[in-house]
């Protein structure tokens, strides 16, 4: 994964390595987004409540993103996703 890329086809193959179980799989996804997302924030010097004012996402909607532990929108995703430069490079498998 580049560092201006949220979540590509390899990341997506990873989790499902490391899901135990297939029900597992969004767990694991949400935790290398969130992780991704978190990565990017701190990165640029940016506060969650920093992200939040310039995303218009909540603070703890935030915090619960990067943590792995929120079930975010693709719209929530991408609004954090443009303020930290990153790009949603998902790519389904033919």
């Amino acid at each position: 994964m580049t560092n201006d890329t949220l979540m590509s086809l390899p990341d997506i193959e990873e989790a499902l390595q490391i899901a135990d179980d297939p029900k597992n799989v969004r767990r694991e996804v949400r935790r290398a987004i969130g992780a991704k997302l978190k990565e990017a924030r701190t990165a640029q010097g940016m506060t969650v409540r920093s992200l939040a004012e310039a995303s218009g996402v909540d603070k703890s909607q935030i915090s619960r993103i990067e943590g792995g532990r929120a079930n975010a929108t693709l719209d929530t995703i991408t609004a954090m996703a443009a303020i930290l430069g990153l790009t949603l490079d998902i790519i389904a498998k033919p």
